[in-house]
């Protein structure tokens, strides 16, 4: 099993730009009206790769965002002849069943706060070439009570580091509920982050460069605590070229 995620800003909106072009952005529609959000931005964004697995972890990926963070699993390429490929943990204490759900295709699973779920047990090593692919979206209704916990809780990758100053300025991002907007109709697309407002980042930062080139590469806590030194934000003018830059409240 192998998680791949974007290492940088530039990775990330890359993959969101493909999210886009494909209509995800027009699900995320679907979900803040069905679920009554303010609004939402898809902010961690990897791909699920599963050749082989012989026994599957069960785990929760977001808890305590208030049910305003959710993990999206869109299945991009599946083995024939698959057993189901995910595993759904009940809540009927004490029995916790378990259930199997198969991936389908044009089908994605939305998982919230305290869905506990596995990957299923596979094989996939007598068929050359076969594995199953999926894309897993994180989205978010970001509000000044949760964003603290959206940063420790659900930030698990590379990229995006554990920065509530880069997740504020992610709020309703891709999805604007009507209602906050005061207007009749709900804001739907990419409207690109608000401008990050960061400290700058430590002398010590210059210095670990001067003794590893590379070390943004090789010490992810280093990396972590030096955004500016590893390039790992984009400068504010990409997206003021970029994107209509939409307020928040209008």
């Amino acid at each position: 099993m192998h998680w791949i995620s974007p290492a940088d800003e530039k990775g990330h909106e890359s993959y969101l730009k493909l999210l886009n072009e494909n209509g995800f952005l027009s699900v995320l529609n679907v979900i803040g009206n069905e679920l009554g959000l303010a609004g939402l931005v898809a902010y961690q964004l990897t791909f699920i790769v599963v050749s082989h697995c012989e026994q599957g972890f069960i785990h929760h990926d977001t808890h305590d965002t208030g049910d305003r963070t959710f993990n999206v699993i869109i299945p991009i390429e599946t083995v024939d002849d698959s057993p189901p490929e995910l595993i759904i943990q009940g809540t009927d204490f004490p029995e916790m069943s378990l259930g199997r759900l198969q991936y389908e295709e044009n089908l994605g699973i939305l998982l919230g706060d305290y869905a506990e779920h596995a990957t299923s047990e596979c094989d996939y090593r007598d068929k050359p070439g076969s594995m199953r692919l999926a894309a897993t979206v994180y989205i978010t209704d970001i509000n000044e009570d949760n964003l603290q916990d959206v940063a420790d809780k659900s930030l698990t990758q590379i990229f995006p580091i554990k920065d509530v100053n880069w997740l504020w300025s992610q709020r309703g991002r891709h999805w604007i509920n009507a209602k906050i907007r005061n207007t009749e109709v709900h804001f739907s697309g990419d409207r690109g982050r608000d401008p990050l407002f960061s400290a700058a980042d430590d002398e010590a930062c210059q210095e670990w460069k001067e003794e590893e080139e590379s070390f943004c590469e090789t010490d992810l806590t280093k990396r972590s605590s030096c955004p500016a030194t590893c390039d790992l934000y984009l400068a504010g003018s990409f997206y003021e070229s970029n994107f209509s830059m939409k307020p928040w409240l209008k």
